[in-house]
């Protein structure tokens, strides 16, 4: 082996390297602080908590053991420089990301580069079902879903709470009668779903039964309509044909609806449509049913060549309605109904002329004369006529002579005796005629009028008369609407009833129950409303105000017929509304004044006449203008 061989001047090289090292190694360099420490290394940055799954975001921080190390980041699966994102404090991780650090403290070597790898799983999606909680009618095909992919659906039926354990959901469930299902979700890594839970009732209810026969109903102004459904259960209805919904009207079972027919027309046809709902079943089939109410069973033409201005109608014995009226020729007519159809109208008087009618009528119980009154426009005469059955012949006198119009009106007494009131032109004065005996040649007169009235209209008056034979007279005088009786005292005394409107001049009087002094009697008038006062000691005095009927001002033509067979006397009037120009009729049969429509055609209802058989049913004829013919309705 050769030597190493040394100059002088390379051991000298030699000897000053180390001495320096040694030098510095004494010194301390290379220990802390020194400047050896440019051959150290930062240690590596620590991720806190560490890698793994989680159900929910998660707070990381990131740490080195370096005292002043800084720390750069990477979300992108890129190396860490210094001019990566600075850590400066925890990050929150809310989806899977793999983050990457890198510790620098210069002038040391920077660390090297660590990872961690975060997988937020989250809660599986709560299930859910096909179709929806509710109730059904029939058995149902449930399916169950989860919007998180892969997951195990596991379900019970018996009301306890789903495990990992229980029935796996596969296939749709077949539930055929009520049942609660609740269902749960589990992915593994995933936190389980919340429990969801639907039940399902299963089952319908029976359709409810109208108890009321449809159909129409005639004579009747209102009618209950009764629908039965199962127990428990709650109607639901509309009565316009519409279909009903849990919106609609509804009443507990058995429902009761009211149907009534108002002041718009004679007749009214309701379609009532009904289902029955009871909890935890489905709502019934829908059933209808339809009905038909008007306030007439009859409306018949009478006469129809230009008649029946000044109409009358009244009742004989047998049930059967007469009516006499006027025809534009210049007649008096009669006619009267039987075995259902009218007869052929007889004339009574073939010559009173176009400006004669003015007609009344009434007809003795007990031996059914009828007797007319009428004005006779050739003669200017108040005439008077009667007839025995079958009233083909009549008879006729005269009752005053130089009068016109006359507005007659007549009652008969308990001995057939006729008693009629009138408009005397010639003195302008309201006047009272009798006739005590057949053949009614004869009649006396007693002025009813104190002052002349300042317009022919306001001759109208009215009369009754009670069965002791004392008259009751209802009159305009002095601007005011006055009574006038013989009751009790056999002297006639006058009363005022209500203070008169220039514009209105309608009226009628009837009376009620009671006897002696205590005789209820019932006027009714225009004043311009529909109105009525009430007396109950014989017209010895009268409400100090009216009773209002209806607010309306056009009422014309006013007839009044009371029941007074019980306690309570219920009255029946009829009229004719010129504001729409058709036939009303009001009563107080059920305490309240009711307003009903009797016939609804253009221009008909003028001159209405009103009577009451003996089962107090209603008759009433009435002219047709529009038409020109006589009318008659009926609710018997």
């Amino acid at each position: 082996m050769k030597a190493l061989c040394f100059s002088k001047k390379n051991i000298l090289l030699i000897l000053t390297v180390l001495a320096i090292f040694s030098f510095w190694f004494f010194c301390g360099c290379g220990q802390n602080g020194g400047s050896l420490d440019v051959y150290s290394v930062v240690e590596p940055p620590v991720f806190s908590p560490s890698s793994g799954t989680y159900t929910e975001s998660q707070t990381v921080t990131i740490s080195s053991p370096t005292p002043g190390a800084q720390i750069y980041y990477t979300t992108d699966d890129s190396e860490p420089k210094e001019t990566s994102t600075k850590y400066s404090g925890p990050i929150t991780i809310t989806t899977s990301v793999k983050i990457k650090a890198k510790a620098f403290a210069s002038p040391k070597i920077p660390s090297i580069t660590t990872s961690a790898t975060y997988i937020i799983t989250g809660t599986v999606a709560t299930p859910t079902f096909s179709p929806e909680a509710g109730t059904y009618a029939s058995a149902q095909s449930v399916s169950i879903s989860c919007l998180t992919s892969g997951a195990k659906i596991t379900y019970t039926l018996d009301g306890s709470t789903p495990t990992e354990t229980s029935t796996v959901y596969e296939n749709p469930i077949t539930i055929s009668s009520t049942t609660t299902i609740k269902a749960k979700a589990f992915l593994e890594d995933y936190e389980s779903s919340q429990v969801s839970s639907a039940t399902y009732y299963i089952g319908q209810t029976q359709t409810p039964v109208f108890s009321t026969p449809s159909g129409s109903y005639s004579g009747i102004t209102k009618k209950d309509v009764i629908i039965n459904g199962e127990s428990g259960s709650t109607i639901y209805y509309t009565t316009d044909g519409s279909t009903p919904t849990i919106y609609s009207s509804s009443q507990p079972s058995p429902a009761t609806i009211t149907l009534a027919l108002d002041s718009t027309s004679p007749v009214k046809t309701w379609q009532i449509k009904a289902f029955s709902r009871i909890n935890n079943k489905a709502q019934s089939d829908i059933t209808t049913e339809s009905y038909t109410l008007s306030i007439t069973t009859e409306s018949d033409v009478v006469d129809s060549s230009g008649v029946g201005q000044f109409c009358s109608i009244a009742i004989d014995s047998n049930g059967n309605p007469h009516v006499c009226y006027f025809d534009e020729t210049g007649k008096i007519k009669h006619s009267y109904k039987n075995s259902g159809s009218w007869n052929t109208p007889v004339v009574i008087n073939a010559g009173v002329g176009v400006n004669g009618g003015y007609t009344d009528m009434a007809i003795n119980s007990s031996s059914n004369v009828i007797h007319v009154v009428y004005y006779d426009g050739n003669n200017g005469q108040l005439k008077h006529a009667y007839s025995s059955s079958p009233w083909i012949s009549w008879n006729i006198n005269v009752i005053d002579s130089g009068v016109s119009k006359a507005f007659p009106k007549i009652v008969l007494d308990t001995n057939g005796n006729p008693h009629v009131t009138y408009y005397d032109s010639a003195d302008k004065k309201v006047k009272y005629a009798y006739s005590t005996a057949s053949p009614w040649n004869t009649w006396s007169f007693i002025d009813i009028s104190e002052n002349a009235v300042n317009d022919d209209n306001t001759g109208r008056s009215s009369i009754a008369v009670d069965p002791a034979g004392y008259i009751y007279v209802l009159f305009i005088d002095d601007g005011k609407i006055k009574s006038k009786t013989n009751s009790p005292l056999g002297s006639y005394i006058t009363k005022e009833v209500f203070s008169y409107s220039d514009n209105e001049y309608y009226l009628d009087i009837g009376l009620g129950s009671g006897t002696g002094s205590e005789k209820k009697v019932y006027a009714v008038f225009s004043s311009p409303q529909l109105c009525y006062s009430q007396s109950d000691n014989s017209a010895s005095s009268w409400l100090s105000s009216p009773i209002t009927i209806s607010s309306s001002s056009l009422y014309q033509h006013l007839s009044l017929a009371i029941d007074n067979s019980s306690a309570t006397d219920i009255l029946h009037l009829c009229t004719y509304d010129s504001a729409i120009t058709n036939l009303k009729y009001f009563t107080n049969s059920q305490g309240d004044w009711e307003e009903f429509c009797l016939d609804n055609n253009v221009k008909t209802g003028s001159y209405c006449s009103l009577a009451l058989d003996s089962s107090k049913k209603i008759h009433v004829c009435y002219y047709d203008e529009q038409n020109k013919r006589l009318k008659y309705a009926t609710n018997r």
